[in-house]
């Protein structure tokens, strides 16, 4: 009896420690996961943070747009209000009357016509004034599209992303018709030297009816963004050609990542 006794004591003992070390290898193994994933994140973010800097400031300007549209509606209705309440007066017309010609006078002396100078840019260009986006075009030097080489025709792609976004070699140039295919980094390593790798960070931005401008040769050729979507990057219907004037801008998607690839579709307008 004693002796079996010793033996269930024994067994209770390990179950015990055995319970102990599991619990302690949990919480040692979560603890482990959750320094590693703010790691993760933090070296993310810092690894991208002029493309995440632009959006953000992207949406707080989006965000006093909108507030400066509501203050101005509140005063216009503040405005109105007080001219309704001026008119029950029979005596207040006249000065109501004097105060609508005051602020037309106003109006057309602060009125200033639009200069018709047109600056040409010397290099080929693509702006999109909504995103603030302005870069110039570059071409991909020295490949050979017959020899099919993928390799290559990417090495030179990453080489003059550098200085701006590509003209996808084989594709058709701006204002022709065709699809005229343009690829920009979202984002990319910070220790690059580029000046542009993260041109098209706001790309995502991007609405169905934005004006898209492309200076080609010294031509302005003015596009409307008519379609957006993603695709895999294995897909290379995108490079298809076409027979309308079309203008399509690729890039990385998530921000930071390449897991897809955001398609831009516009139409000469």
């Amino acid at each position: 009896h004693y002796h079996n006794q010793l033996k269930k004591s024994e067994a209770k003992i390990q179950r015990k420690i055995f319970a102990t070390q599991a619990h302690r290898s949990f919480g040692e193994i979560l603890k482990f996961s959750v320094t590693a994933a703010m790691i993760f994140v933090i070296s993310f973010l810092a690894m991208n943070s002029d493309a995440y800097w632009q959006e953000a400031r992207f949406l707080a300007n989006e965000l006093k747009a909108k507030l400066d549209i509501l203050s101005g509606e509140q005063i216009v209705q503040i405005e109105t209000e007080k001219i309704k309440q001026s008119e029950i007066k029979p005596q207040s017309k006249k000065l109501v009357a004097q105060k609508t010609v005051l602020k037309k006078n106003q109006i057309k002396t602060k009125t200033v016509p639009p200069l018709s100078l047109n600056i040409t840019p010397p290099d080929n260009r693509i702006i999109i004034s909504r995103l603030n986006i302005h870069a110039p075009i570059r071409e991909a030097q020295k490949i050979d599209l017959e020899k099919n080489s993928w390799g290559e025709i990417e090495k030179q792609i990453q080489k003059a992303l550098k200085d701006g976004v590509v003209h996808f070699p084989g594709t058709a140039n701006p204002g022709e018709r065709g699809n005229a295919f343009i690829t920009g980094h979202s984002s990319y390593y910070p220790w690059d030297s580029g000046r542009y790798k993260d041109i098209f960070a706001l790309l995502p931005r991007v609405k169905i009816g934005d004006e898209i401008v492309v200076w080609q040769d010294q031509q302005k050729y003015i596009y409307r963004v008519t379609e957006t979507k993603e695709v895999n990057p294995e897909n290379i219907s995108v490079l298809a050609e076409s027979n309308q004037h079309q203008l399509t801008l690729m890039t990385c998607i998530p921000l930071g990542t390449i897991l897809k690839r955001l398609i831009v579709i516009a139409e000469l307008a």
